[in-house]
């Protein structure tokens, strides 16, 4: 009697084991198309200003995927787009689709021809309009993290003397 008892707890415990990997693969679903969505209507407006809010919408969505330790159940595909959204021509747009990537961490590692590529383009837009040393106004902070995040470097918080970072936007704009 007591060892079909243990079979049944066993059972049991198989069965809601398996359907808490069908309810997180289908939660994982629907995140991913609600992120994709959210990209998808970020790509399509028009309008400048709405467009920063719906990205920053975009990135508040994954931020909360992220913070509850769930990433790793967005499909790739999500990466993919948000790389494309590195080249858009709104720079908020660019901040948030650097955060967002840096959120996937070394996952999103073929991601960083295009952080790069986004950085250099940063750099010769702030030398076409003059503004050099406004660092910390733009993506470039954004972009710097999310580089660091995929590559694997460390946060610079965990250790007790942090090194001042030099910025990468600042290295490249000198150049």
């Amino acid at each position: 009697m007591q060892m079909k008892f243990s079979a049944i707890l066993i059972s049991l415990g198989i069965l809601c084991s398996g359907a808490g990997a069908v309810a997180r693969a289908d939660t994982s679903l629907e995140t991913t198309s609600d992120v994709l969505r959210d990209i998808q209507k970020v790509k399509s407006e028009r309008d400048v200003s709405l467009r920063g809010m719906l990205a920053n919408d975009m990135l508040t969505h994954l931020y909360k995927v992220w913070d509850a330790h769930a990433i790793d159940t967005i499909d790739d595909r999500v990466i993919d787009n948000l790389v494309i959204l590195l080249d858009d021509d709104d720079d908020a747009v660019r901040g948030s689709a650097a955060a967002a990537i840096g959120y996937f961490g070394v996952r999103a590692r073929r991601a960083v021809p295009a952080l790069h590529d986004a950085l250099v383009r940063l750099a010769m837009e702030r030398k076409e309009r003059g503004d050099i040393l406004a660092l910390g106004l733009d993506s470039a902070s954004s972009i710097e993290v999310a580089l660091q995040r995929v590559q694997g470097v460390p946060d610079r918080r965990a250790f007790e003397q942090p090194q001042p970072l030099k910025s990468q936007a600042a290295a490249l704009t000198e150049q």
